[in-house]
């Protein structure tokens, strides 16, 4: 047989779908067993809806695959033929070696999300070996820190809010946006567009592996021909533990679908085993129930849980300083053609998963943040939890977005960012706001104000009515998302009032903090900018107030943002 040079081109690619139903689309029919893609959610992603990345970073092998010989090339080409993957012949008989146009930038880059999704479809194609797209250690992930335009550590002395003098060091993570860009460079990323990325990355990581897992799982259920028919189940730990994917040992591998053919459960148990500070071999399972209607439409909900040892914390300490913690996590979703859904929600409880409480899950299959540690049984989480809210067009990925996170279960007010974004005549642009929110029990993702001094002398829990901003433009060339034309406004004083006036100042207020962030511990005369007053044109008061809204959650629904459904 005569090998063209046309259909030699095909091969040295791995990202082989666009963000639609994952494979089997086309001529191909909805049918149990049309391709390992059916039944699976192929189109989910939890990633930051402004983080994007190289598209040759997203591929675990490349050049290997690319050096792969001819004769294993034209069996993955039979393989994808086999499983009915036309738009991913579409995509390599075009040249076209990633993904749809609409998330390529001219630079290379795309979103993770749609990143992410091509991986999925690689995955259950048999294209991308499941040993080579995952790192098990990111199941144990619990929390990320923030970006360095961030919440900084602040030095201050003589806050008016206090008793006088005082001075000290307000902690990291309260300050909201501090700098308008990564690195105070008005080239880099906008730092709403940092913080939303960096905070969502154990999120993120966590998901992304326990869905490749269950992604992968579901193509040796199809490529093993033990795909379940209708009230069937079918047995694959042996094939799992097969694969023999390093630091991992499965322990319960099930995939079974509904007498009436629609609704597809994964059950996934496995150990991790992990070096460092916290070495040991820790239980992970991935439960996963997914209702397929069509080659597009799905509904379902993922739940993991990953036990790992931590030193410091909210949950008990015994024996030593170690605690043992479970991370919870939960994804829902609901997947059409045209429109996204999706809540993720995770919290770090104490103990292992044998301490959950029975209050774990809600009515509808998501982690509680209600279930709140409770001294006398030990249960409920304590450390950390955060919540994630999208409804967006999966091809075009505007939507509205929503995470909100608080930091311990006494805290009582999430940070929350509340995100928009649209495509116009190709230019992708929105906006950014930070700012307050209800306990996390509670909270729909509103954000209901500023609390300017969280933790100094004086503080006050109480909302200002306003709320950080930040214009947002998607930068084709470099990938990230800057700040847009209409700026930021982000700029206060770390007092209750959020401001620190010309007059407070020349009437012998002797209130300084470190806004420079030289990091220096003694008051510097020299930094005039401490000022923060609406009457100062060089050093204005500059936050997002609620101009003729009833309030600044209606100010910020005003100007184009609608909370999502599953927060």
């Amino acid at each position: 047989m005569k090998i063209t040079g046309t259909v030699a081109k095909l091969f040295p690619l791995i990202f082989i779908a666009a963000c639609g139903g994952g494979g089997g689309s086309g001529s191909s029919s909805f049918t149990a067993s049309s391709s390992a893609s059916t039944g699976f959610p192929a189109s989910v992603s939890v990633a930051s809806p402004l983080a994007s990345t190289s598209s040759t970073s997203q591929v675990a092998s490349l050049d290997r695959w690319q050096k792969m010989p001819l004769t294993q090339k034209i069996q993955v080409a039979w393989g994808l033929v086999r499983h009915g993957e036309w738009n991913a012949l579409a995509h390599l008989s075009s040249g076209n070696p990633f993904i749809a146009d609409a998330y390529a930038a001219g630079s290379g880059t795309m979103s993770e999300s749609a990143a992410f999704v091509a991986l999925l479809d690689s995955i259950l194609a048999g294209t991308v070996p499941l040993s080579t797209a995952l790192d098990p250690s990111y199941l144990l992930e619990s929390q990320a820190p923030n970006a360095n335009c961030y919440g900084p550590s602040l030095n201050y002395a003589d806050l008016p809010d206090g008793a006088l003098p005082n001075s000290g060091q307000l902690p990291g993570g309260d300050l909201g946006i501090w700098q308008s860009n990564v690195g105070n460079d008005p080239s880099d990323t906008a730092c709403a567009a940092a913080q939303l990325n960096t905070k969502m990355r154990a999120a993120k990581r966590s998901v992304h592996t326990a869905l490749v897992l269950l992604a992968g799982m579901r193509y040796q259920a199809f490529t093993s021909a033990t795909t379940p028919t209708a009230g069937a189940s079918s047995n694959l730990l042996t094939q799992m533990n097969a694969l023999a994917i390093a630091d991992v040992t499965f322990t319960t591998a099930t995939l079974a679908l509904s007498s009436d053919g629609l609704t597809w459960n994964y059950v996934l148990g496995l150990t991790v085993t992990t070096t460092g500070p916290s070495a040991g071999t820790y239980p992970v399972n991935l439960t996963l129930s997914n209702t397929q209607t069509s080659d597009t439409d799905y509904s379902g909900t993922l739940q993991l849980t990953a036990e790992n040892t931590v030193n410091a914390g909210n949950c008990p300490a015994s024996p030593g300083p170690d605690r043992t913690v479970t991370q919870v996590s939960s994804v829902k979703y609901n997947h059409t053609s045209t429109s996204t859904t999706i809540g993720q929600r995770s919290g770090t409880f104490c103990g292992d998963s044998t301490n959950l409480p029975t209050t774990v899950y809600t009515v509808d299959n998501q982690v509680n943040p209600a279930a709140t540690f409770v001294g006398g049984t030990g249960q409920g989480w304590a450390d950390n939890f955060s919540r994630f809210a999208a409804d967006f067009n999966p091809s075009t990925l505007d939507g509205n977005f929503v995470y909100g996170w608080q930091a311990g279960y006494g805290d009582g007010h999430t940070r929350t960012f509340n995100v928009w974004t649209q495509t116009t005549a190709g230019v992708r642009a929105g906006e950014a706001y930070f700012g307050f929110g209800d306990d996390i029990s509670t909270s729909d993702g509103s954000i209901k104000g500023m609390i300017c001094n969280w933790a100094g002398p004086g503080n006050s829990h109480s909302y200002a009515d306003y709320a950080q901003r930040q214009a947002l433009a998607y930068d084709d060339t470099s990938g990230k998302w800057l700040v847009g034309t209409s700026g930021s406004d982000i700029r206060y004083a770390p007092a209750n009032s959020c401001q620190y006036t010309d007059a407070q100042h020349t009437g012998g207020a002797t209130f300084w903090y470190d806004r420079d962030l030289t990091n220096s511990s003694t008051a510097d005369p020299t930094q005039a900018n401490l000022i923060v007053d609406p009457a100062n044109g060089t050093y204005p008061f500059d936050l997002m107030d609620k101009g003729s809204s009833v309030d600044i959650t209606a100010e910020i629904t005003g100007r184009g943002f609608t909370l999502p459904a599953n927060f």
